[in-house]
C-alpha cells in the first residue's frame, strides 16, 4: 500500500517491515522514501536474528532507538521457530 506523504506527516504511523533474504539491499531506498514521506517511526523485525530494530526519525534522518516514541510500553519478542 503506498504512503500518501500528506497523511503520515503528522499521524503518528509507524511501518512494520519483515525482511528476508533481500531485505537489506532494500531497507536502505525504502528508509529513503520513508524519510522524504516523514514517517516518524519504522520497525525492522528480523525472523533469523529474532530481532526486532526501532528507527525514529530525528532531523530528516532516522537514528535506532531501544523505545518507540508512538508505542512506549508495548515490547515485542519473536518466537521461537
Amino acid at each position: 500500500m503506498p504512503v500518501n506523504p500528506d497523511s503520515a506527516r503528522d499521524s503518528g504511523y509507524f511501518i512494520y517491515l519483515v525482511t528476508v533474504e533481500l531485505g537489506d539491499k532494500l531497507l536502505g531506498k525504502k528508509k529513503e522514501t520513508y524519510a522524504r514521506c516523514t514517517v516518524p517511526e519504522y520497525w525492522v523485525a528480523d525472523p533469523f536474528e529474532k530481532t526486532v530494530r526501532k528507527y525514529m526519525l530525528v532531523g530528516g534522518t532516522y537514528q535506532e532507538t531501544d523505545n518507540s516514541r508512538l508505542f512506549p510500553d508495548l515490547q515485542v519478542q519473536l518466537p521461537d521457530s
